[in-house]
């Protein structure tokens, strides 16, 4: 018998979940909420959210989703647009982060908050992940959603003498790096088309990127 552990974070203190006319709707495809350039333009934080049916299994889709379940998968891509010194290439994942992710329901203001855990798949390769149950929690809303991601160096992580001194505005520094965008139900189901030149395709190196981590 297979046991089976699904990442699937509920937030505590939800307010009452509103009643109205509007449906979850079923994503059709990956979204994404956003993509920004972070850390001096030396990584880029894509957050995106996925339809259950690519990451899991159909007999784990079954189980995961028995008794409502969550509404999507979000994912974190946080990833060097650059080379840079300790030999990380464009494209690498950045690892050993604390990435927690809030959702505010802006007719409401309740919010869903919860970690966002390294996990993998061969399509999106390593990632910060977690289940969200948008409906079960803080409800729909017609006037829509603010999502934020706060990434900061994770505990137990030995810096070098070399780059002890706080960096601001770098995962080295003493404040967690913020990054916030909106989105409606309507995103959801109809995801808008990704505009050219953003933060994934950067190609030159962030100017004074130095340790860039």
């Amino acid at each position: 018998m297979k046991r089976l552990i699904v990442l699937s974070i509920v937030a505590a203190g939800c307010s009452e979940i509103p009643t109205g006319e509007e449906a979850m709707p079923e994503l059709p495809q990956e979204v994404v909420i956003f993509d920004k350039p972070i850390a001096g333009g030396a990584v880029t934080c894509k957050l995106e959210f996925a339809p259950l049916g690519i990451v899991y299994a159909e007999d784990i889709l079954e189980e995961l989703t028995a008794n409502g379940g969550p509404d999507f998968h979000g994912e974190a891509q946080i990833r060097y647009a650059a080379p840079i010194l300790g030999g990380r290439a464009a494209g690498d994942f950045v690892p050993y982060l604390d990435v927690q992710m809030a959702i505010e329901n802006l007719e409401t203001g309740a919010r869903w908050e919860g970690a966002l855990l390294p996990g993998s798949g061969l399509m999106d390769g390593w990632h910060y992940m977690a289940d969200v149950d948008l409906d079960g929690t803080i409800g729909l809303s017609s006037a829509g959603y603010q999502a934020e991601v706060d990434m900061r160096l994770g505990e137990g992580v030995i810096l070098h003498e070399d780059v002890l001194e706080a960096r601001d505005g770098t995962f080295l520094g003493s404040e967690p790096i913020h990054v916030e965008g909106p989105f409606t139900l309507e995103d959801l189901a109809s995801p808008p088309a990704e505009e050219e030149g953003s933060a994934a395709e950067t190609e030159e190196p962030a100017p004074g990127m130095g340790y860039g981590y």
